[in-house]
């Protein structure tokens, strides 16, 4: 599976080497989970599994996403599924930045709290987004040819005229004339996927926090495991 955002640093091209080193073990810890690259390309994965996954990011838009599609992937969908627009664009990034110091508390406060709208808004943006920034203020978005993320195909597509993405799973529908998306048929519904995701996420333990939250000590007694 792939997440429906892109991530600069991302593991993605590095997984299958990481996950041969590590073979099946029965704990797999990731201090910075990003976009879940290598937790989401682990082979042999089937809901019937029983082993221990912790994932940790410290940034909590990101840790908000997943905990989000984990409680609520239908109204993460209804949020994200929206057309490429740059007056949204700032619009988003000012409530995205409006909220942060917010979010971080009450994720880390409660294991239970999610804001759906915002976790649907950032991977929307995030997606529309070109480089680093989206979530500093005064950062302007790259549109040129190098665009990526939920509107385009490949590694790295063009965010204009034939894009792809938070639109559906593997060759997904344009997003123009014959888009698809939260109100798609099949298993190119974009509801669809999240929901995937939400089940691959079932028994993942998100952490939001410092990477030394999850690796080394007794970290399982810092978070009250």
């Amino acid at each position: 599976m792939k997440a429906p955002f892109p991530y600069f640093g991302g593991k993605s091209t590095v997984a299958s080497k990481v996950w041969h080193a590590l073979g099946d073990c029965k704990h797999y810890i990731e201090p910075f989970f990003g976009s879940g690259a290598v937790l989401l390309s682990r082979p042999n994965w089937s809901t019937g599994t029983r082993f221990a996954e912790t994932v940790n990011d410290k940034d909590g838009f990101i840790a908000n996403v997943w905990r989000s599609l984990q409680f609520d992937p239908g109204e993460v969908s209804k949020w994200c599924d929206w057309p490429v627009n740059h007056a949204d664009l700032s619009a988003r990034k000012k409530e995205l930045i409006k909220n942060e110091n917010r979010l971080l508390e009450n994720l880390t406060n409660n294991p239970e709290w999610f804001d759906a709208k915002l976790a649907g808004y950032w991977i929307w943006a995030a997606s529309c987004w070109i480089g680093d920034g989206l979530t500093s203020i005064g950062q302007i978005p790259h549109v040129g040819h190098k665009g990526k993320g939920v509107h385009g195909i490949g590694p790295r597509p063009h965010v204009c005229d034939t894009g792809k993405g938070v639109h559906g799973i593997g060759q997904i529908p344009h997003v123009g004339h014959k888009g698809k998306g939260v109100h798609g048929i099949g298993k190119n519904n974009l509801l669809y996927w999240f929901k995937l995701l939400s089940a691959r996420l079932r028994y993942v333990r998100v952490v939001c926090g410092d990477w030394n939250l999850v690796c080394g000590g007794n970290w399982q007694d810092s978070l009250g495991i």
